[in-house]
């Protein structure tokens, strides 16, 4: 496309023999541009040898912005060669396409060919290449709401005398010496009750660098806006805003008719251009503050599936007061042609929702108001609101432990559900609830989790103290989306909170350090009793034999009966 900003894949194969400390030498076409809006860099360099491929650091050591030149180095070492059939192939960043002169009905105009050339480090060349040009299009300004080309009349009450402001961007950059030149229906009158005055903006930024020119016609005024002493290039995407004081709009309650719209060169040459759709005259402006979410449900609520809307009145209404709303539903672009369902509604309703739609499919929503102006009835400018993707509630976690320990906690860990509320891409789990039951296992007295706080989609796992104790612990977890909270996962088994008892030795016990005298020649067995009066306490014992024991003698393995006096969990 014409002067886009773009990055340019470069593919070489060799056909006799460079040393990898050598250069790749590209110039560019006429009427390109390097340095783009900053250097040019090499970037994804490799080398592929045959069947294989490796990177290779390549980089830009010099440039001539003059000849359209750039000199990369390969980067590699001079012991290494690429022989014939390996190819060299990188990507050139920030780089400017030509402007496209296309002749006669053409659209396009294939530009001049690119010299590749191969070069010794020393800077003595070894091959050169004519690569082909490419044909380049005029750059295309899209009408909202596909791009942002749109006209913005102060009031579109029939008469109506004040400003109109165009805005427009491109992919292609503005260049310092740019012209824009707007073709606005006859519909509008200028120089009314003064001097028609220009003002022009990009992103907000006032640039006062432009003189206007009008140019009345047989259907269209032509408004030339012409970028002066112009001191840096506008990027691709940039908002251009155009304000223009003392029009008027014809008194009737019509449609303008289209507005056609340019950026050119100084000398003629087309760099983008478009339409912006009629402006309706008599009719209200667009719908305010418009949004759009999923209907809420939480379960067991039934599920909508659906999208719940509101909006605020128009600015202005036309000049005649707005007797209605009407929402379309589209499920394919905003050109509606793949319509699913239209809602009319009377002019006290600022919201609705739609009928049930189809899950993880994106919709597209326009809200236009409408009046009974002149007794004509019509729709205003509609508004747009936000692209948004219908989802269901999510399937039920799924429920992996649930503990209790001694310090009074309950510790709970989950797994995300297999079912997000949509597929392909799956729908975000935006938070997870907690919920216990002491003694209840149906869940009708809860506890949540503190303050009835959601738990971010990274936690998968919870743990709650200051339990009552003794109990039986319930828990149940919830998976929640832009819809709300899908149906629990309860665990399987429930947790046991008990009070803290320390462990109780038996009387006739050893105390801790006393030392047994053990006679030779005999076993000695000693038995340790302990009672643990909760759930998870462990008893140990510990027997030092490494003093005061003779070097042939020996202290054998405790041997521990385990819980509840056999094989268990105990701990030597």
């Amino acid at each position: 496309l014409s002067a886009i900003r773009t990055t340019v894949a470069v593919s070489i194969s060799i056909s006799n023999t460079l040393q990898l400390d050598g250069n790749i030498v590209l110039v560019f076409p006429l009427g390109f541009q390097i340095n783009d809006g900053a250097p040019s860099a090499v970037t994804g360099a490799t080398l592929v040898l045959f069947t294989q491929e490796r990177s290779t650091p390549a980089s830009v050591t010099s440039f001539d912005e003059a000849r359209r030149s750039i000199t990369i180095a390969v980067g590699g070492s001079p012991d290494e060669f690429l022989e014939a059939f390996n190819k060299v192939k990188l990507s050139v960043t920030n780089i400017r396409n030509m402007v496209a002169r296309p002749v006669g009905t053409a659209t396009a105009q294939v530009s001049g060919t690119f010299l590749v050339s191969t070069q010794l480090r020393s800077g003595a060349f070894v091959e050169t290449y004519d690569a082909p040009g490419v044909s380049i299009s005029t750059n295309v300004i899209a009408p909202f709401p596909v791009g942002d080309a749109d006209a913005f009349p102060e009031s579109s009450t029939p008469g109506a005398v004040g400003y109109v402001s165009i805005r427009y961007s491109t992919d292609s950059v503005l260049p310092s010496d740019a012209v824009i030149q707007i073709g606005f229906p006859n519909a509008y009158t200028f120089n009314v009750g003064g001097t028609t005055a220009l003002s022009v903006s990009y992103d907000g930024v006032p640039d006062a660098r432009y003189n206007l020119t009008l140019t009345p016609g047989f259907s269209s005024t032509a408004v030339r806006a012409v970028r002066w002493n112009g001191t840096s290039d506008v990027p691709p995407g940039v908002i251009v805003e155009l304000h223009l004081t003392n029009t008027s709009l014809r008194d009737a309650v019509a449609d303008t008719g289209v507005y056609n719209i340019s950026t050119l060169t100084p000398d003629g040459a087309t760099i983008a251009r478009g339409f912006i759709p009629s402006t309706a005259i008599g009719r209200p402006s667009e719908p305010l503050s418009i949004s759009v979410v999923n209907c809420k449900a939480n379960y067991p609520e039934h599920d909508p599936v659906a999208l719940c809307l509101s909006w605020a009145a128009p600015r202005v209404d036309g000049g005649s007061v707005v007797t209605g709303y009407s929402v379309t539903v589209d499920k394919s672009s905003n050109l509606f042609n793949d319509i699913v369902d239209t809602i009319s509604l009377p002019p006290t309703n600022f919201s609705t929702k739609t009928i049930a739609l189809t899950e993880g499919v994106y919709y597209y929503i326009r809200i236009r108001a409408s009046n009974n102006n002149r007794g004509t009835p019509g729709f205003g400018r509609p508004g747009y609101a936000a692209v948004t993707r219908a989802v269901s509630l999510p399937s039920a976690p799924r429920a992996a432990t649930l503990r209790s320990d001694t310090t009074n906690r309950l510790y709970a860990s989950w797994l995300s559900p297999q079912f997000t509320g949509a597929l392909n891409p799956a729908a975000e789990i935006i938070n997870y609830k907690v919920e216990f039951g002491r003694e209840d296992a149906n869940f009708t007295t809860i506890g949540q989790t503190p303050n009835d706080s959601a738990l971010a989609p990274s936690n998968v796992r919870f743990v709650v103290s200051q339990l009552l104790t003794p109990g039986l612990y319930y828990a149940r977890v919830f998976a929640g989306n832009a819809v709300g909270f899908g149906p629990p996962a309860v665990f399987a088994l429930p947790a046991l909170a008990t009070p803290i008892v320390p462990v109780a030795w038996d009387a006739a016990m050893p105390s801790e350090g006393q030392t047994l005298y053990i006679q030779v020649g005999y076993l000695l067995e000693v038995e340790v009793r302990a009672v643990d009066g909760d759930i998870s306490d462990q008893v140990e014992v510990d027997v030092d034999g490494s003093r005061g024991l003779p070097v042939s003698a020996a202290v054998s393995a405790t041997v521990v009966s385990g819980q509840n006096g056999g094989g268990g969990d105990g701990a030597p």
